[in-house]
């Protein structure tokens, strides 16, 4: 069972899970302030980046990476299996609300 986790974010806006992300984890995007947390299946949580954008809008978790979409700047960001995060993509907009992947 999971236990009670607070964020000091005003905003939770995204929930995926992965179970080949070290271990079966839920992801947690926050806005107010724009970060990406990791809640692995004994229910602990943990921040693993903070993005200079007010919000982590979007979160897609697929084969032990994780892939958020900023409000502010608009950008893509890539976390890997090791948690480093890079940007792949900046839009050019202000947000990226989605974020989604296909089979190949």
């Amino acid at each position: 069972m999971f236990e009670k986790i607070r964020f000091t974010a005003a905003r939770v806006v995204a929930l995926p899970a992965d179970a080949r992300a070290r271990g079966p984890a839920l992801f947690v995007a926050t806005g107010l302030p724009g970060e990406i947390h990791r809640v692995d299946s004994a229910g602990r949580g943990q921040r693993i980046h903070q993005t200079t954008d007010p919000h982590v809008r979007t979160l897609h978790a697929a084969g032990g990476e994780v892939w958020a979409g900023t409000s502010g700047s608009g950008l893509v960001l890539k976390v890997d299996s090791a948690g480093n995060v890079t940007t792949v993509f900046d839009s050019g907009k202000t947000e990226v609300t989605a974020i989604a992947s296909g089979g190949n």
